[in-house]
């Protein structure tokens, strides 16, 4: 995310997590422009230009990568078949927050929306 390589942040996303974020886009743009073609939104995060570029640009203006990289603390929760929970904790917040991955085609996969997004 700090590279801003979009797409591949989008390749290390959950399929729910794409799901809520394509949703989310569609929304905006149906306020805007009354019409979203969720295969377009789809297309331009999968290339991570156009929308994609455009979304990351912004949800990178509220969210500071380095804060979860290198002013955090990390430990396992706990590690299952298909899913795991990461704890991370910023040396200033009073709590922690609970980084949910999903293994997903055998890979694993980062639940973004599904940990950070209010859903």
């Amino acid at each position: 995310m700090k590279s801003k390589d979009y797409r591949g942040i989008w390749q290390l996303l959950t399929e729910q997590s794409k799901s809520i974020i394509i949703k989310d886009v569609c929304k905006f743009i149906k306020k805007s422009s009354g019409k979203c073609d969720v295969n377009i939104v789809r297309s331009s995060f999968k290339k991570g230009k156009g929308l994609a570029r455009d979304y990351w640009d912004a949800y990178l203006r509220y969210f500071n990568p380095d804060i979860i990289l290198n002013q955090s603390s990390w430990n396992i929760k706990y590690i299952h078949a298909d899913d795991a929970k990461i704890t991370i904790k910023y040396k200033k917040a009073p709590n922690p927050v609970f980084l949910l991955m999903k293994k997903e085609n055998g890979s694993w996969k980062v639940g973004l929306a599904e940990t950070f997004f209010n859903h």
